[in-house]
């Protein structure tokens, strides 16, 4: 079931931005994302970070925790930059920002992935999985990446709100550091 997980999220972001972005071409960025998900999936099944059926994949970590260990970042890391298609010091430079731009968020969760296959979108599938997950973390803080502006209605739905705004570089994409603040 867990390649069931890594087939669904190669397919919900082979094409975002951000990957685009990292790696044009769409044969090696789909190599990239089957070793970076399959990478993922496995750390987050080990850690109970992976909801999964059929039709969906949420990869969420708790507060204080992380999704990798030390030698499995590495290992991410690795894998990106083998991928990466432009100046290396490109992608050490947005990473930087990326890290700096990122909220003081310890207490919060994070949503690494939420992914629906694209013949399942636009159904409501997506929208099911935020309530599901927010009546699962309560009045908890939230917060996420997303290089997709059309997916920021969607989260403000949700109470997230943009807290920063990374560009890859001038010419390329922006990712968006999206929190919710705690509740009450």
């Amino acid at each position: 079931m867990t390649g069931n997980a890594v087939d669904i999220l190669v397919d919900g972001f082979v094409d975002d931005p951000f990957f685009v972005w990292t790696t044009p071409d769409k044969a090696a960025r789909c190599t990239l994302l089957d070793a970076l998900f399959s990478l993922a999936v496995d750390a987050a099944t080990a850690r109970g970070f992976l909801q999964l059926d059929e039709r969906r994949v949420v990869v969420i970590v708790p507060p204080h925790q992380k999704l990798y260990d030390s030698d499995q970042a590495a290992a991410a890391e690795a894998l990106l930059r083998n991928a990466f298609q432009r100046p290396l010091p490109l992608l050490d430079d947005y990473q930087r920002r990326l890290r700096s731009a990122g909220p003081d968020a310890d207490d919060a969760w994070y949503l690494q992935y939420l992914a629906v296959p694209a013949v399942n979108r636009s159904q409501g599938q997506g929208s099911s999985l935020m309530c599901e997950i927010l009546a699962e973390i309560g009045d908890a803080p939230l917060w996420l990446h997303t290089a997709r502006p059309a997916t920021l209605a969607f989260y403000a739905k949700f109470g997230l709100k943009i807290a920063a705004v990374t560009p890859c570089e001038p010419a390329g994409p922006s990712v968006y550091t999206l929190l919710r603040s705690p509740r009450g």
